[in-house]
């Protein structure tokens, strides 16, 4: 976990990128000049994903909400073929051959805060 940027270049073949709202656990921490913008957005319930076409040779950024709130997975052909079984959507309609891309982070931030127990405390003194 680093850097407030990624920048990721895929090559060779078109994927899924699987973004989900991420758990508790799996929320490191935000950076504190963040902390009030992420904590004033109205993600979907945990767990709650989106899926998204990449082709080959293209460049997707992540920072913000996405790169701190969300995970993001790259699907594999046996999950891409579970779905178009189970719907019919075009952009389940791919098969991934050999997936190579390049992933560049920007220099890491040092001033995370955690960020779901700041949330926890602050709905909690409303609450009192």
């Amino acid at each position: 976990f680093c850097g407030e940027s990624i920048a990721v270049l895929s090559l060779l073949s078109d994927s899924i990128l699987r973004l989900a709202v991420a758990p508790q656990s799996e929320v490191v921490g935000v950076p504190q000049d963040q902390y009030d913008y992420l904590n004033s957005l109205n993600l979907p319930p945990i767990g709650s994903w989106i899926d998204i076409f990449i082709p080959r040779r293209s460049v997707y950024i992540m920072r913000g909400a996405l790169r701190y709130l969300l995970t993001h997975a790259i699907l594999s052909n046996e999950q891409v073929d579970k779905i178009r079984n189970e719907q019919s959507i075009d952009l389940y309609n791919l098969h991934r051959g050999r997936r190579v891309s390049v992933i560049c982070r920007t220099h890491s931030v040092c001033n995370l805060i955690p960020y779901y127990n700041n949330v926890e405390a602050s709905s909690n003194d409303v609450n009192t």
